[in-house]
């Protein structure tokens, strides 16, 4: 794999208003018959889609000169130019790759990175801590941008659906998310009745919706994956689903959840209402960390443990459901 030089980072450490701005809520419907925290019965994707494995491509040796201790990733995401950005904690860094996994590059940070999510176009949202650090990858070289959002040290993971930013932090050992507008303000805070165990803290654990006002979870206390509201309610859960036992993280795209399961290999798939699932057997997406979609080109990329790589598949979609 090539390398290539890349510029340094432009660093800035001003902050916008501090001050919060309180914003309208949207009305979220909380009747009992819109509330179904467990679905008894889960009905089969009857044409699901299919994945076709492309490559496997290591993240150790990116920059090897570079590392000065050993890579340990926190995230991941993909952006609207068909890039996918890996941040590498331990070293303070984030990983480059081009859209056909040709080339890599390292770009120090030099902040304490916790997690990451692809924010618009060309740029991605890195929690850090005690801010949210936004950054342009455009071509060879990444370059922070003049705003930082100032969040609680306590943060843990972050994700953004294009209105809100979801971050989830613990107080007293207890979970909970802020919502937060693409300028900063906050104006939501609930406890997520969900336990986590600490080294599943990361990207890829909690999803916002594409549209509505709900997150996905990755729930690894009850083995399953909860839709909650944001007043902190489960709406559904998956746990009629017997082939998601440890699920370890999950994305949105195209109408489906696609979760990896921690124990099995196979991709899950599941409908935004938690009432159909289905699961796609390939080799590699046990002990996955890591999930993310790459629209540009079609393409699953999931981190694994095992072999410390990223594996791609190409997603063949089946034709619309009438």
């Amino acid at each position: 794999m090539g390398l290539c030089c890349c510029k340094p980072v432009v660093d800035h450490d001003d902050h916008h208003d501090d001050k919060k701005s309180v914003l309208e809520p949207p009305e979220v419907d909380v009747s009992s018959s819109s509330i179904h925290p467990s679905i008894l019965s889960s009905q089969s994707i009857t044409n699901p889609c299919q994945l076709t494995w492309v490559t496997d491509v290591p993240v150790h040796n990116v920059d090897e000169d570079e590392m000065q201790r050993e890579c340990r990733v926190s995230g991941l995401c993909c952006l609207d130019n068909g890039r996918t950005v890996v941040l590498d904690r331990n070293n303070q860094t984030i990983m480059v790759f081009d859209p056909e996994f040709e080339y890599a590059y390292r770009q120090k940070i030099r902040k304490q990175l916790i997690s990451l999510t692809h924010f618009e176009f060309d740029d991605i949202a890195i929690l850090e801590s005690g801010a949210i650090g936004f950054f342009n990858i455009s071509g060879k070289y990444v370059t922070r941008l003049p705003r930082r959002f100032p969040v609680r040290k306590s943060s843990k993971a972050i994700t953004f659906n294009g209105t809100w930013f979801a971050v989830l932090y613990t107080i007293d050992n207890k979970n909970h998310i802020q919502i937060y507008s693409k300028t900063g303000s906050e104006y939501k805070d609930f406890s997520l009745n969900i336990q986590f165990t600490k080294r599943k803290y990361r990207s890829n654990v909690v999803v916002l919706d594409k549209t509505d006002d709900i997150l996905y979870v990755s729930n690894m206390s009850e083995k399953c994956v909860s839709c909650v509201n944001f007043l902190g309610e489960v709406i559904w859960n998956s746990l009629a689903v017997d082939h998601i036992t440890h699920p370890s993280c999950l994305v949105v795209e195209g109408g489906f959840i696609y979760c990896c399961d921690w124990m099995n290999k196979g991709v899950n798939l599941l409908s935004l209402d938690g009432k159909r699932s289905s699961s796609i057997c390939v080799d590699g997406a046990k002990k996955a960390r890591f999930i993310a979609y790459q629209r540009k080109k079609s393409q699953l990329i999931i981190f694994t443990d095992f072999k410390y790589k990223l594996r791609i598949f190409d997603v063949h979609l089946p034709p619309e459901e009438p």
